[in-house]
């Protein structure tokens, strides 16, 4: 992970906390297990349903990256896609 993703992962977990009603985002914890799990299993391709603001989606996509794999993600909040591709 980037320093550039660890602060914006700061700053949206921040967010999320202030901003519960408007995002779901799951816990930083969470975030950093999701982390650990892609980096272990190496998957190919991860479907994530449910971007919000897309915090565990950098999580997934940075696990991802360290060994070429591949995140989809899909939110059906025109708002809080809008966001994620934001954050992205």
């Amino acid at each position: 992970m980037t320093p550039q993703q660890y602060l914006l992962l700061k700053d949206l977990n921040s967010y999320a906390k202030q901003n519960h009603n408007k995002c779901w985002c799951v816990p930083w914890d969470e975030g950093q297990f999701l982390h650990l799990i892609i980096t272990m299993t190496k998957p190919k391709y991860i479907l994530e349903i449910g971007t919000s603001i897309g915090f565990s989606t950098i999580w997934l996509a940075s696990a991802a990256n360290e060994y070429g794999g591949m995140v989809k993600t899909i939110e059906i909040n025109e708002e809080r896609a809008g966001q994620a591709q934001i954050n992205f």
